[in-house]
C-alpha cells in the first residue's frame, strides 16, 4: 500500500495546487463581478471556499448536528461528519477543518487504492498511473478538495473491488502482484455498511457485490458470471471440495456483504425516523425540485439540456449534456473491457444520476462511478495522449472550480 500512496501522492498534490489557484483567483476576481444572483453572492461564495455549497452543510452537521443545521441537512449522510467530529476532538482543529482533513486524506487513499485496483487487474503500472492521474484530475474533480463525501465513498467502493478481485501474476508494465488472495467478505460487508452511511449513491454497492458474490456458484454461472480470462472458482483453485463449515461460513459472509450496503443506509434511515418521526424525510429532501428532483425521463431530461445547449439557452445546464454522453461512451467501453460488476456499478450510478428531473451536479455523481475512469485510462494507451489528456482534464477542473468558488456552477 506505501508503494501505491506514493504512485498516488503526485496527482493528489496537483490537483490541490490547481483548487488553491482557482480559489485565489476566485477571491480576487469577485469584487468585480456582477451577476444574476448579485455581487454578494460571487464574494461570499469565494469567501466561503472549500466549504462552500454542500461542503457547507457537512460543516453544520459536524459542528451543530443535524438538528442544528435544520431539517434540510437530513439529506446529507452522517459518515463523513461523524468521522470530522472525531477528528475534531484534536486541540486546535475546529469542525471545518476537520471536515477538510477527513476528505483530503480520504482523496489521497482513494487515488491509491485505484491505482492498486487498476495494477492488480490489469498487471500494467503505467495504465494505473493514468487511472490516478485521472480520478484526481477529472473536471468535477476539485469536490475532493473540498468538504464533500465523495473522497470516502470513493475510499469505500474502491476498497471494495480491491477486497473482492482476484490478484493476477503478470510482469506486464513492469508490475509484480502475487497470487490470489482468500476472498475477504467480512471486510468487504464492513465496508460496504460504511458507504451506505456515507452517501445515497453507497447503496448501489451491493449490486457489484452481488456479482461478485455468485461469481463461481451455480447460480453466477447460470447467470453467465465467470472470472475473466477463464480464471478459477475458489473451489477449483484450493484444489478440491470445501468443507461443510467452511461453505456455510463462506456464504454467510457473502450475504453478509451483499446486504452490507441497505443495510447501513437502512440504519441511518431508521434513525430519522425514530429521531424525526419520518424515515424517508432524506429522499423527500432530495426529491424536491430545487435538488436532485424526483423521477423523470432521462431521455427527455437530456434531450431539454441539449436544446439548451444548442439554442445558447442555460449553457449552464446545457452542458451537462456533454458529460452524460461521455459518461455514456465510456460505460459502453466499460462493459466491453471491464468484469460485469464493474459496468453494472458504473451503470446504476450513471442511471442514478440521470434520471432526475434536473442534471445538476451530474459530473460529481458520475465522479463517484470509477470505473468510468479505469475505461478511460484503458482508451489512453498512448503515453503522450494520457498526458495532454491530464493536461486539459486539469486545466478543466481549475476552471469549473473557478466558476463554482464564484457561484456560476454548482458542484
Amino acid at each position: 500500500m506505501s508503494s501505491s500512496l506514493r504512485a498516488a501522492f503526485p496527482a493528489w498534490l496537483v490537483a490541490r495546487v490547481v483548487v488553491a489557484a482557482a480559489l485565489v483567483s476566485a477571491r480576487i476576481v469577485a469584487p468585480h463581478i456582477h451577476h444574476g444572483t448579485g455581487l454578494a453572492s460571487s464574494t461570499a461564495r469565494a469567501h466561503e471556499g472549500l466549504l462552500a455549497w454542500d461542503a457547507g452543510w457537512y460543516e453544520s452537521i459536524t459542528r451543530a448536528g443535524y438538528w442544528g443545521a435544520g431539517h434540510s441537512s437530513l439529506r446529507f449522510f452522517p459518515l463523513v461528519p461523524l468521522l470530522a467530529r472525531v477528528v475534531a476532538f484534536l486541540p486546535g482543529i475546529g469542525a471545518g477543518t476537520g471536515l477538510l482533513i477527513v476528505s483530503n486524506a480520504a482523496a489521497l487513499v482513494a487515488g491509491a487504492l485505484v491505482f492498486e485496483l487498476a495494477r492488480r487487474e490489469t498487471g500494467d503500472c503505467s495504465l494505473a498511473r493514468t487511472s490516478t492521474w485521472l480520478i484526481a484530475l477529472a473536471p468535477p474533480a476539485f469536490v475532493l478538495v473540498m468538504g464533500y463525501s465523495e473522497s470516502t465513498l470513493l475510499v469505500l467502493a474502491v476498497g471494495v473491488f480491491v477486497l473482492m478481485r482476484t490478484r493476477r501474476r503478470s510482469n506486464e508494465g513492469g508490475c509484480q502482484s502475487s497470487g490470489p488472495p482468500p476472498r475477504r467478505w467480512w471486510l468487504v460487508a464492513l465496508l460496504g455498511f460504511l458507504a451506505g452511511l456515507a452517501r445515497p449513491l453507497g447503496v448501489l454497492l451491493a449490486i457489484p457485490i452481488a456479482i461478485e458474490a455468485l461469481r463461481g456458484s451455480v447460480v453466477g454461472i447460470r447467470l453467465g458470471i465467470r472470472e475473466p480470462g477463464g480464471q478459477a472458482t475458489e473451489r477449483q483453485a484450493t484444489g478440491g471440495q470445501a468443507t461443510r463449515g467452511q461453505a456455510t461460513g463462506g456464504q454467510a459472509a457473502r450475504l453478509a456483504a451483499v446486504a452490507s450496503a441497505p443495510l447501513g443506509t437502512a440504519a441511518y434511515l431508521g434513525w430519522v425516523g425514530w429521531r424525526y418521526g419520518n424515515a424517508l424525510a432524506p429522499v423527500d429532501i432530495q426529491t424536491e425540485a430545487r435538488h436532485h428532483g424526483g423521477l423523470a425521463d432521462p431521455v427527455t431530461t437530456v434531450a431539454r439540456a441539449l436544446a439548451d445547449l444548442v439554442t445558447g439557452h442555460h449553457l449552464g445546464v446545457g452542458e451537462h449534456a456533454i458529460w452524460v454522453a461521455v459518461a455514456v461512451v465510456l460505460l459502453v467501453w466499460c462493459l466491453r473491457r471491464w468484469p460485469i460488476s464493474y459496468g453494472a456499478f458504473a451503470g446504476a450510478i450513471v442511471a442514478v444520476a440521470v434520471t432526475g428531473t434536473n442534471l445538476a451536479s451530474f459530473e460529481r455523481y458520475a465522479l463517484s462511478a470509477f470505473p468510468l475512469v479505469l475505461t478511460a485510462a484503458v482508451l489512453l494507451r498512448s503515453r503522450r495522449g494520457a498526458r495532454w489528456v491530464v493536461v486539459l482534464s486539469a486545466l478543466a477542473m481549475g476552471g469549473y472550480a473557478l466558476l463554482a468558488f464564484l457561484g456560476f456552477y454548482v458542484p
